[in-house]
């Protein structure tokens, strides 16, 4: 009897081992591992190249190149999936009236929109900075995937040539062969256009005339997910918490939230490099984007003001400040809608009606508050007088509802029901979830796009005649659910480019100093790919009335030589998108501060953070 159990042991192992690998060869054959080289763009105030007056140095592009490869390129790579390296991308990165910037946000948008179309297509059209990073030889390997790496400024140009995309094969097909897809993903950070808290859709269809912003409306989600093969362009977004930039208020009269945003654009935006990712909160995914939120320990108004305070005087206060931040975080918590998906792109609303729930929920943070203050004096956790516990969530205390405190019956479910019904009325902007306008310029480029000398050095894409434009409509299209693709734009319609177009980045520059006055539209982009290993590339570039930006009087990024002020350290979280992670603490040796820019020039590379590998 044991010989035979041992007979057929050994005959289950063998068939085993033979479907396995019957099993991988299949996988491999439907699913080719893909080679990624990653286009990486840096944010306002660092083009990633040593040139003009706010030029990078390669020490800092390396840091640069090596924080967002280890901390949010990597962890987004599909399973399998092989890293070529990082390539620096030059994108002007300007943002008049700063110091020493001459281009207006939508100007440099449109030039970085240029270059990265050269980058996607490989070759001489890509500048990029070849004494950091990874050389263009990487890009000259058509059978390597592109994956597109965009913070703030360069998260709006890589929004823009998804949105072009998109636009592009929503027109002529997704599964046609005469126009293949490109292997495209996107990985986006503080991104200003994302569907559910990024200012350019909160404030969808606005152009700012002084400052050259326009508001051009959310990075789409639906890539051709409504087709038998499925979503195209896997995208990546992670936000921190009440980043003004990428998680704006949905109700902006909500005053302390709005002032809340805008601390954040000082207390976090700058500080993605030191997230971190063990504290990520999942907050899912819509159509072809996966989501995920870096909650804050301290409210970013309050970190500011702690910050300033000098120690030992700012540790005596800590108490003070825990105190304010529950009922604080309540307030400000109540200018959000966190049951909605941050894919969902949600304009503005006017007003928020809860006023029996608010109160109510105010009371409880309040108390929440007082006994945070009291285990944080005494040093034990559980000494808490009022009995109240400890919220988990980073959106602070659960809403507390009439019928919660008073049980259900028929006067607390009237007020509940009515308070709902009121707010499913939107006073402002368009409906949940509908699409605004976005325009869709489509031009065609030229394959001898040429690279100007920009004060002596090669760094600038040429605007000029090399660009002939067919003009697609404006349409105000219905966003769609996921998986379900957007209806086809019309037929797109000729248009004729300015008679006057500046031909380098220097003369952007000369031309720059007058916000507005060059043309209005600024540059998209189209690509067409063809198969991987066999790649045929075409490629369209999209003058849209699209950009907006962030105002602000300082670069973005870390100041090195100001560590002491960066994102607390967090315990390890998870949750859906309602936010319930299991461990949420701060650590008090780390305090958010005002940051001075989003890579600085004197970076240096740390032990977590350090150079990409070598392709």
């Amino acid at each position: 009897m044991g010989s035979v159990i041992r007979v057929f042991g050994f005959l289950g192992v063998v068939i085993g081992t033979m479907l396995a690998a019957a099993w991988s060869a299949v996988v491999a054959a439907v699913l080719p591992l893909a080679a990624v080289t990653a286009l990486v763009m840096g944010g306002t105030g660092s083009p990633l190249m040593n040139i003009g007056p706010i030029g990078t140095p390669d020490d800092a592009t390396d840091f640069y190149l090596g924080w967002t490869y280890n901390k949010y390129i990597k962890p987004s790579l599909a399973a399998g999936d092989t890293y070529q390296g990082s390539v620096a991308v030059y994108t002007p990165e300007e943002f008049w009236p700063l110091p020493d910037q001459k281009l207006t946000f939508d100007q440099s948008v449109k030039i970085g929109l240029t270059n990265l179309t050269g980058c996607v297509l490989g070759g001489a059209t890509c500048v990029h900075n070849t004494t950091a990073g990874a050389a263009i030889r990487d890009l000259d390997d058509v059978t390597a995937d592109r994956l597109v790496f965009g913070y703030s400024q360069s998260a709006r140009i890589a929004t823009n040539l998804k949105q072009s995309l998109v636009s592009l094969y929503n027109r002529v097909g997704w599964d046609d062969p005469a126009n293949p897809v490109p292997d495209l993903q996107f990985v986006l950070i503080g991104n200003p256009n994302r569907p559910n808290g990024g200012i350019l859709e909160r404030f969808l269809g606005l152009h700012i005339p002084i400052l050259d912003i326009t508001t051009d409306g959310a990075t789409p989600t639906d890539s051709g997910c409504g087709t038998p093969t499925g979503c195209r362009f896997d995208t990546t977004d992670y936000s921190y918490q009440y980043d003004g930039y990428s998680d704006f208020p949905l109700y902006p009269l909500n005053v302390l939230a709005d002032l809340n945003a805008l601390a954040g654009i000082f207390a976090v935006h700058g500080y993605y490099q030191d997230a971190d990712i063990d504290a990520l909160i999942d907050q899912g995914k819509y159509g072809d984007t996966q989501y995920y939120m870096i909650p804050t320990t301290r409210l970013p108004l309050l970190s500011i003001v702690e910050d300033a305070i000098p120690d030992p005087v700012g540790g005596w206060l800590s108490p003070v400040f825990t105190l304010l931040d529950s009922p604080l975080r309540a307030i400000t918590e109540m200018g959000y809608d966190r049951g909605l998906s941050p894919g969902s792109p949600e304009p503005m609303k006017l007003i928020r009606f809860q006023p029996i729930t608010d109160v109510l929920t105010f009371g409880n943070a309040l108390a929440v508050g007082i006994d945070d203050a009291l285990a944080e004096v005494t040093g034990d956790a559980n000494f808490r007088p009022l009995g109240t516990k400890k919220p988990t969530s980073p959106y602070g205390v659960d809403t507390i509802r009439a019928s919660d405190v008073f049980g259900s019956n028929a006067v607390t479910d009237f007020i509940d029901k009515t308070e709902d019904a009121i707010n499913r009325f939107r006073l402002f902007g368009g409906g949940s979830g509908q699409q605004g306008a976005v325009p869709q310029n489509v031009v065609q480029l030229d394959d001898d796009q040429n690279v100007a000398p920009q004060n002596g050095e090669q760094g600038a894409v040429e605007q000029g005649e090399v660009l002939k434009m067919q003009k697609a409509s404006v349409a105000k299209r219905s966003r769609s659910q996921i998986g379900e693709a957007p209806a086809a734009d019309p037929a797109p319609t000729t248009a004729q480019p300015p008679a006057e177009r500046p031909k380098s980045l220097r003369d952007w520059r000369k031309r720059g100093s007058r916000p507005g006055a060059e043309e209005a539209d600024s540059g998209a982009l189209a690509v067409a790919a063809g198969p991987r290993g066999k790649r045929e590339k075409k490629a369209a570039v999209t003058e849209s009335e699209s950009a907006a930006s962030q105002p602000s009087d300082r670069v973005e990024g870390p100041d090195p030589s100001d560590r002491k002020r960066r994102p607390a350290g967090l315990t390890k979280t998870s949750g859906a998108d309602s936010g319930n992670p299991t461990r949420f603490s701060r650590d008090s040796a780390q305090r958010r501060g005002p940051n001075r820019g989003e890579q600085g020039a004197g970076a240096q590379k740390t032990a977590d953070t350090g150079s990409a590998p070598a392709a």
